[in-house]
């Protein structure tokens, strides 16, 4: 879907750093890791995302009996948070199938290993016993997450970290949010509307451009009139329950980590 308003295409990009290490997104359950894990580098993110969102419902009942979705679920890190949250099955959803592996490794082993960039092509080799919450109720299968294949109105829970800015058409992914939840359930969203061209066409971006428009260019402005809003695009069946700001970080290597301020949001499926 275009959200660009017909804006000029930019015809450069921006360079991207070296890969980070994915299965550090179970960093904080490594035992061998030394010194004070504090401040906005220190390991999980994804647990105090999870946890950040479903606060954000208040006195909102979610279904913690359903069926819990998690969508573009990396190495399952949030999967296995959701069932801190809920008590019905949690099943993690990528497109990205040695991520899939490595979390189905995880799930099987209940171990983490992963080489772990310590600077330059210098790596080090990670491996512990992760104990992680409710491991029988988590599954994880490789499936597109904007045609997830699921009957419509089935999800009690759809949790989406980051997903945004990386499938091909945000506004299409919100409706395939619409589309699972259930009648009054809930679903919990992250992005830092980290755009590329090369994951996102530029006309879909969500903000990022069209700084000359009625939005100014601003990102959370149109989100929200795409959750439930008056945009033409929109979700009408989401409503936005609440929002909020909060850092995540990307550990590069041992003296590198990208922090990224992201927009929490809590939405919920009109009944």
């Amino acid at each position: 879907m275009d959200l660009s308003g017909g804006a000029e295409t930019p015809t450069q990009g921006v360079a991207a750093g070296g890969p980070p290490s994915r299965a550090g997104k179970h960093g904080d359950l490594d035992p061998g890791l030394a010194g004070p894990l504090t401040g906005p580098a220190a390991p999980g993110a994804v647990a105090r995302h999870v946890a950040a969102g479903f606060e954000l419902f208040g006195d909102v009942a979610a279904d913690e009996a359903g069926l819990a979705l998690d969508l573009g679920c990396s190495v399952g890190r949030s999967s296995f948070e959701l069932t801190r949250r809920t008590s019905g099955l949690v099943l993690g959803l990528d497109l990205n199938i040695p991520m899939v592996r490595l979390a189905r490794r995880v799930l099987t082993t209940g171990r983490v290993n992963y080489r772990e960039r310590r600077v330059g092509l210098v790596y080090d080799d990670r491996d512990f016993a992760a104990s992680l919450p409710s491991p029988e109720r988590v599954d994880f299968w490789a499936a597109n997450v904007l045609e997830a294949p699921f009957r419509a109105a089935r999800m009690g829970t759809v949790a989406a970290m980051n997903v945004i800015d990386c499938v091909p058409s945000p506004a299409t992914f919100l409706h395939a949010v619409e589309r699972l939840l259930a009648p009054g359930a809930v679903g919990i969203l992250s992005t830092p509307y980290d755009w590329s061209a090369g994951a996102t066409p530029y006309e879909a971006w969500i903000g990022g451009h069209s700084q000359r428009g009625p939005m100014a260019g601003a990102a959370e402005p149109l989100i929200r009139s795409l959750i439930g809003g008056d945009h033409a695009h929109a979700a009408r069946g989401l409503e936005l329950v609440g929002e909020r700001e909060i850092e995540w970080h990307v550990r590069m290597h041992s003296r590198s980590t990208v922090l990224y301020q992201c927009h929490l949001m809590a939405v919920r499926r009109r009944a």
